[in-house]
């Protein structure tokens, strides 16, 4: 299936089948970091934090989730944040940008693919 940037599927179909790719790629490369660098050589328009997102196999919900496992629930981020975080990544002036920290926690939520 090829999913263009402007394709007639809706985004949260585009992102289930980013993601559902992610995963194969994980399982067919055996890493985050390699899947993600494929998905972003495939789909120009994906910003690293969501290839990443993808690769893990994550929705923004459940990537949401697993940063608030990470810090132990210190936090009770959501899928928003998530979302607005990488619309900022795709287009500089919307959404908001992540902490460094915040992009830390992320590399260890991410970086446990999509088995946790």
């Amino acid at each position: 299936m090829s999913i263009g940037p402007q394709g007639s599927m809706s985004p949260q179909a585009r992102g289930r089948e980013l993601a559902s790719q992610g995963r194969k790629l994980w399982a067919e490369l055996g890493s985050v970091k390699s899947a993600a660098a494929e998905l972003m050589s495939q789909y120009r328009d994906v910003p690293s934090l969501q290839a990443y997102r993808y690769a893990a196999g994550l929705s923004q919900d459940q990537a949401a989730m697993r940063y608030n496992e990470v810090t132990e629930h210190q936090t009770s981020l959501g899928g928003t944040s998530i979302n607005a975080w990488e619309t900022w990544a795709r287009r500089r002036g919307q959404g908001s940008p992540p902490s460094f920290s915040s992009l830390l926690i992320l590399s260890i939520a991410y970086g446990r693919g999509p088995l946790g």
